[in-house]
């Protein structure tokens, strides 16, 4: 039996006309029922100028080839609210005008929506750039930090080829140290190792006067050979066993050009002579 239009089925109605059993099957073909299945199939233009569509009663309702066509005619159109009891799945567009859509599920191309109105909401105004948003931030490796975007795309970052154009604060800054085992004699080439956070001890250092004395003296220097010192680093010395001063210099000198190092010379800043002969130190290349 054939699927026909309204004005079709009038046709086969009119005064004087005595339908046959197929134009009986058409008109049955034709009409919109209910309790025959729980999935309906609406095919063609539905429009609702006014009042409310209700499909409260149906477990789906499928909309094929509702896409809007090239002369406008094609497509499902309501004029306020579209109500659905269950599901709604649509294989073309849906337009309404002056209204919405009121459901608990919707399903776009096999795929149920699961986002909350509020989170569709808040995509509003969102750039259509936004797959280049990072969803997370991790640590892959010492100095390497990766962001990953939102379509699954990762950004590293090497903190080591990080630079700024501004001056950088630190609430704290800890460097780790190399300790030498042997002991270097003052006055020698001391060999304090690799990094630039070493410490040293130096033996055989001669009688330094105390402050008490008057007698402003340094002693004579001592070379440290340090593989980071460069000729335009920096070196902060610290005596951390007795109350010695050292004073870092000549890095830029010949010495130091053919074995990268500095030079330290010694003062006592005590009240007493001092005469240990030996004194362990700390220092920082920059």
């Amino acid at each position: 039996m054939a699927i026909v239009d309204k004005q079709t089925l009038k046709g086969f109605f009119e005064q004087g006309d005595i339908p046959t059993q197929g134009q009986y099957f058409n008109f049955i073909d034709s009409t919109f029922n209910l309790a025959e299945t729980s999935a309906q199939v609406l095919q063609g233009t539905i429009s609702a100028s006014s009042g409310d569509f209700e499909f409260l009663n149906l477990r789906k309702a499928f909309l094929p080839g509702l896409g809007v066509g090239s002369d406008g005619t094609d497509g499902m159109k309501i004029g306020t609210n579209f109500i659905i009891g269950s599901t709604l799945s649509i294989s073309g567009s849906f337009t309404t005008i002056g209204g919405g859509v009121i459901t608990d599920s919707i399903e776009l191309n096999g795929t149920t929506i699961t986002s909350t109105g509020e989170e569709i909401n808040f995509l509003d105004g969102v750039l259509s750039n936004v797959k280049e948003a990072y969803d997370t931030v991790e640590n892959v490796s010492q100095g390497n930090i990766r962001f990953t975007e939102l379509d699954n795309g990762t950004d590293d970052l090497a903190l080591t080829n990080l630079t700024v154009t501004g001056k950088p604060t630190f609430a704290g800054l800890t460097l780790s140290k190399v300790s030498k085992a042997g002991i270097g004699n003052f006055g020698d080439t001391v060999n304090a190792g690799v990094g630039q956070s070493i410490t040293f001890t130096l033996s055989g250092i001669p009688t330094i006067p105390s402050k008490a004395a008057g007698i402003t003296k340094k002693s004579l220097p001592t070379f440290i050979s340090a593989s980071d010192c460069g000729v335009d680093s920096t070196i902060f010395v610290t005596c951390t066993t007795h109350e010695l001063s050292a004073t870092a210099f000549g890095n830029a000198s010949a010495a130091a050009l053919a074995t990268s190092g500095f030079f330290i010379s010694l003062a006592n800043e005590s009240l007493e002579d001092f005469d240990a002969g030996a004194a362990n130190f700390s220092a920082v290349i920059l």
